[in-house]
């Protein structure tokens, strides 16, 4: 017996993925913690998904889970309503630009947080939409996220030659934290679950100096910053730039030549991006020239104006 529990220790030690895999699946051994038990996807609109509830089922009280939360249900009618409409349009062969089911009137592709182009989200928000808002397919998006940044958080603190039982402590503390658990229909966690795979690539290009993860960063960066939310991709940038030049002064000898790579990745992920801004750009255009005086129509965008699209946070976090 003992020597069979030997040989299948050598065997998953000699195959990484497996404790990877595990990583992956982690947030699936706290279903208390991950689900509280029910569905989450409405989990803080008021009146809409009580603490007893499971799916499709007539909802009785309020989320007692939400009392604290200052804003509870606004993410839940704002978030999931855009992604579904997005769906909408390109099962419709249109471009998702604008969308006359919210308000009087609302920007898709414009708006960053409704995720035009957050590839990662398409199955789930196709099959969410595709089932008239069975709320199961929505609660495994989330779940997706989850798992997504606990194996992220492995591979990340991995990189460092952590053991792997602290690893498994440090993905479980990521995942798990109240702002991914008790909010967790909002857009920014879209952003939030690739900020370690970020780490990840940039802690494999210094330490063994193989340019090709510089091209991996890039990917990775792009990807997560077209999930959309401002905030949060301007905390992701901040974090890959100043990572960069962490790393380049500190651990590398080619500093000036490391710090260019690192800047390749961080601006070629940016750039990748770049499909996120056309339409913001061609909204915030519109919105400077239809005035009923002609004459005070602006024709071209100021170079003030877009350095805030691009920048939001920065300037108080005003479009």
């Amino acid at each position: 017996f003992f020597s069979m529990i030997k040989q299948i220790k050598e065997v998953v030690q000699s195959k990484p993925f497996l404790f990877a895999l595990l990583a992956f699946l982690l947030p699936l051994l706290f279903y208390g913690n991950v689900f509280f038990g029910r569905s989450f996807a409405f989990d803080c609109a008021p009146g809409v998904m009580g603490k007893d509830l499971g799916y499709l089922q007539v909802p009785k009280e309020n989320n007692v889970y939400c009392s604290t939360i200052i804003d509870p249900g606004a993410y839940v009618w704002q978030h999931p309503a855009q992604w579904t409409d997005v769906i909408r349009h390109y099962l419709q062969g249109q471009a998702p630009i604008w969308t006359q089911h919210i308000g009087l009137g609302f920007p898709l592709a414009a708006n960053f947080q409704s995720g035009a182009f957050f590839i990662l989200g398409f199955p789930f928000w196709l099959m969410f939409t595709l089932s008239k808002g069975n709320l199961f397919h929505l609660d495994m998006f989330f779940v997706f996220r989850y798992m997504m940044m606990s194996l992220g958080m492995y591979l990340f603190l991995r990189s460092f030659g952590i053991r792997r039982l602290v690893c498994y402590i440090g993905a479980f503390l990521y995942f798990n934290i109240g702002y991914f658990i008790l909010i967790p229909n909002i857009a920014h966690h879209s952003v939030d679950m690739l900020l370690p795979f970020v780490g990840w690539s940039i802690n494999n290009f210094y330490f063994t100096k193989k340019k090709q993860w510089v091209g991996i960063g890039i990917i990775i960066l792009g990807v997560s910053l077209l999930a959309g939310m401002p905030e949060a991709s301007i905390f992701t940038l901040f974090f890959a730039g100043l990572y960069v030049l962490f790393l380049s002064i500190t651990f590398t000898k080619n500093k000036l030549r490391n710090f260019g790579y690192g800047l390749v990745l961080v601006f070629g992920g940016l750039l990748l991006a770049a499909l996120l801004y056309i339409p913001g750009l061609e909204y915030l255009h519109l919105g400077m020239t239809i005035h009923h005086d002609t004459s005070g129509v602006i024709k071209s965008i100021p170079t003030e104006y877009l350095s805030t699209l691009t920048f939001p946070e920065l300037f108080g976090g005003q479009i």
